[in-house]
């Protein structure tokens, strides 16, 4: 399977679990599928996000443990966010739209068995109407309960 990643076709390969711990979105672990860029910016965790408004592309991470959270930006050009646990739809449209800047905001799922879990986002190509575009972003997961 390939995928398109900051303007380049590479081939996906297949993503270890993790146990916790914060995993940036430019971590090893976290695989794209898709058409993704990526950007700079002081208010993300570890100062990088990767953002996408292609219906369909997707991001995973494949985790170990009970609860994992999903760090991402708001902003007037976002739009929905489809968030799913081992492929099965927790939150159809998680919506990302803010006037302004809001940095390292947290998604949160809990009460998961103490097993193997693939979280994964998927942009929807919708928006809440306001926004002027559909991207969505990923700034790191949380695998567990610190950052």
């Amino acid at each position: 399977m390939s995928f398109l990643f900051n303007g380049k076709t590479d081939i996906l390969a297949a993503s270890a679990q993790v146990g916790p711990g914060v995993y940036d979105d430019r971590d090893t672990h976290v695989v794209y599928i898709g058409t993704w860029g990526q950007a700079s910016s002081s208010g993300e965790y570890d100062g990088t996000r990767t953002y996408s408004n292609t219906n369909g592309s997707t991001v995973s991470l494949t985790f170990t443990g009970t609860q994992v959270s999903y760090l991402y930006s708001l902003y007037s050009n976002r739009g929905y966010a489809q968030v799913s646990i081992d492929g099965s739809v927790v939150t159809p449209q998680l919506d990302a739209y803010a006037t302004a800047w809001v940095y390292q905001k947290l998604a949160t799922y809990s009460g998961l068995s103490n097993s193997t879990h693939t979280i994964t986002i998927a942009v929807t190509g919708k928006n809440d109407g306001q926004a002027s575009d559909v991207y969505v972003s990923v700034d790191a997961f949380i695998v567990g309960t610190s950052l």
